[in-house]
């Protein structure tokens, strides 16, 4: 969903704002709106939510509000946890993950996010339940071996899923974390891209990714 139009795609803000309630998050979407309307959202194909930090009751508010939008084919919330408690982003997660469990999702992003293992458990429902989905990225997640592991679990439970994007740069995911992803990947045969750097991968787990 890269090439979304930019009349489908809704951006909210990038300000460094720190969203703790539902009225602070709602009026930034506001302000965010043409005509300082959400109606909108009902025909939105992307929505970006990065460069802003959401605490657990933003997160309830976005949640419901991503009920409403029906068309929803891609979501980046890269970069949306910043100076938030690691012990709170699962739970913040989970509950926008499974509002969009409704939608055909293409396109997932939760980069820069570092929610480690805890988050995988929060947002996999995703990759088990996501029939469209094609783009996934992770990067900079801190999502280490056993992170990773967990994301090929959870791919492997998805007969349907066919990604042709995959990126997971700086998550040390070393040998243990390629091989089980490249395992999950090798059984789906679609992927066309994938970007893992940084990651202390040795020769073994390069030869099993190739």
């Amino acid at each position: 969903m890269e090439s979304t139009h930019q009349s489908d795609h809704f951006v909210v803000k990038p300000e460094q704002k720190k969203f703790d309630t539902a009225e602070q998050v709602e009026q930034a979407w506001l302000a965010s709106s043409p005509n300082n309307s959400l109606d909108h959202l009902s025909k939105v194909t992307k929505i970006t939510l990065g460069g802003n930090s959401y605490g657990f009751e933003a997160c309830e508010w976005v949640a419901k509000t991503l009920a409403s939008c029906e068309s929803l084919k891609a979501i980046d919330f890269s970069n949306i946890f910043v100076s938030r408690l690691r012990a709170e982003l699962p739970k913040s997660l989970k509950i926008m993950a499974e509002a969009l469990l409704p939608r055909d999702l293409q396109e997932v992003d939760l980069s820069d996010n570092a929610f480690g293992p805890d988050g995988v458990r929060a947002f996999e429902c995703l990759l088990i339940n996501g029939h469209a989905l094609t783009v996934f990225k992770v990067t900079n997640c801190g999502l280490g071996p056993e992170g990773a592991t967990m994301i090929a679990a959870a791919m492997s439970q998805n007969k349907h899923l066919k990604l042709t994007k995959f990126h997971a740069g700086r998550d040390r995911l070393e040998n243990p974390g390629i091989k089980a992803l490249a395992q999950a990947l090798q059984a789906q045969g679609s992927l066309q891209e994938i970007h893992v750097p940084q990651n202390g991968i040795k020769d073994e787990g390069m030869v099993e990714l190739f």
